[in-house]
């Protein structure tokens, strides 16, 4: 079995799981409103990522659904955001591991709850929360939320959702799963030889 799309796997009633057939990777994205967004462009690791983002909170991917059809037309998502220099949301990595990808912050509302929580853990008064988000997002300490993504062309590409610190993960489950849907990764920087 697959280890990595069966983290992403389909809960069955009696308790086991089951990695997402082809088909059910076309219904989900369907479901989602992917298909119509950016059909042919996103991943079936990413659809499985969203089904699994899912099974607790259907609003999550659906608005994340929302902020790549944004992202894809140059226009302010809902659960992106600008960095304290007023720049776009999206950035290049850097380190070798993801070399040649792109990812694009955005704020999950399981890390704005995280982000609530410590900052009443460190005594934030609830009227001071609003700049406790600010000095956060001044440090680049606002989200550990990712949409994972290339550009081949003009064209975007959506691959996967990561976390900060996860690098290793991230670049092991795109090597896994997103060469044969888009065989022109492998000729980036990250691709192993």
């Amino acid at each position: 079995m697959d280890s990595e799309l069966y983290r992403y796997s389909i809960p069955r009633p009696d308790g086991s799981h089951k990695v997402p057939s082809p088909a059910e990777i076309d219904e989900i994205a369907t479901t989602l409103g992917l298909k119509d967004t950016v059909a042919g462009r996103y991943s079936s690791l990413l659809v499985a990522q969203l089904f699994h983002w899912g099974i607790r909170d259907l609003g999550r991917p659906v608005g994340l659904v929302e902020e790549i059809a944004a992202l894809d037309q140059g226009r302010p998502g809902i659960m992106g955001f600008k960095s304290p220099d007023n720049a776009q949301s999206e950035s290049t990595f850097r380190g070798p591991l993801l070399e040649g990808l792109k990812h694009h912050h955005f704020l999950d509302p399981e890390t704005f709850q995280y982000l609530l929580e410590r900052a009443m853990h460190r005594g934030v008064p609830p009227n001071e929360v609003p700049r406790f988000f600010r000095a956060e997002r001044e440090r680049n300490r606002l989200t550990g939320d990712w949409l994972i993504y290339t550009e081949h062309g003009v064209t975007r590409y959506y691959l996967a959702l990561g976390r900060h610190g996860h690098d290793a993960f991230i670049h092991n489950a795109i090597v896994a799963h997103c060469g044969d849907e888009f065989p022109f990764l492998r000729a980036l920087a990250f691709w192993p030889e």
